[in-house]
């Protein structure tokens, strides 16, 4: 008789290739998983998106709102729709400026307020014009591509 300790112990080739990782089948049946559930996930992810579009819209539509009647209430009387004085001795271009330029100190934009001078056009060389360069993230509603 042969002992114990002589007999050689022969693996099968399934115990080692069952440690060494993952099986084509495998791999294919968790790649399709993860496919399924990401094009599940994917409608609702542009449905966020666009509420979260709209509503930073809605907000932008509603801080103009709120700086047109702050503007009223410090100058008792609405901002003028557009503020157009003809060519003159003092204006010699004239001037052109929107409500949306007279509200900018009350919607917090004060800086870009600073550097227009309402007695030129509104985009005037020597100041005016990079202020009307400047932009100004409430008037402007992001589309998606």
């Amino acid at each position: 008789m042969i002992p114990a300790s002589r007999i050689p112990h022969f693996r099968s080739v399934a115990d080692t290739s069952a440690h060494r990782g993952f099986s084509l089948v495998e791999l294919l049946a968790v790649m399709a998983i993860v496919g399924t559930l990401v094009g599940l996930l994917l409608p609702s992810l542009q449905r966020v998106r666009e509420a979260a579009r709209r509503s930073a819209c809605g907000n932008n539509i509603r801080q103009s709102a709120l700086g047109t009647l702050t503007y009223e209430s410090a100058k008792r009387r609405f901002p003028a729709g557009c503020d157009q004085r003809a060519a003159g001795p003092d204006t010699p271009a004239g001037t052109l400026h929107a409500w949306s330029s007279f509200i900018l100190p009350f919607i917090e934009e004060g800086r870009t307020a600073s550097r227009i001078d309402y007695g030129r056009f509104w985009n005037a060389p020597g100041g005016n014009d990079l202020a009307s360069k400047q932009p100004v993230a409430t008037y402007t509603c992001l589309r998606p591509c």
